[in-house]
């Protein structure tokens, strides 16, 4: 991956979030992804997720909790040595308005392998 490559990654996935389309969320996604967020926690009762379809369940699970959902980006990292991506953004979850940071290992294939999800202060 490029980081133009990297930037079209982020444009496609901030704009599939912000519209709840979860399908093309998931199209990002490896079978095996492994995915950690205290969100998870929250919604799913789990920190980490394994599994593609584990994930959809979370997802699914989250979007009928969370009315309102909207990402805005602040910026993003690209690490071509460790096919990572780092994303900074302003999530704002049912009006709440928090800082995150997301991580996202790329595999071979060109999709996310592993994820993390930092949830920080609220704004």
């Amino acid at each position: 991956m490029t980081e133009d490559d990297a930037s079209a990654f982020v444009e496609g996935w901030f704009t599939a979030w912000n519209r709840r389309d979860l399908e093309a969320v998931l199209a990002h996604y490896a079978p095996d992804i492994r995915f950690f967020s205290p969100v998870a926690a929250e919604v799913a009762g789990a920190a980490a997720i394994e599994g593609k379809e584990a994930l959809e369940a979370y997802w699914r699970a989250a979007l009928e909790k969370f009315d309102r959902l909207e990402f805005t980006l602040g910026c993003f990292t690209w690490d071509a040595a460790q096919r990572l991506l780092s994303i900074h953004y302003v999530a704002a979850l049912n009006g709440q308005r928090r800082m995150v940071c997301e991580s996202q290992w790329f595999g071979e294939g060109g999709k996310v392998t592993r994820a993390a999800a930092y949830y920080g202060a609220v704004l």
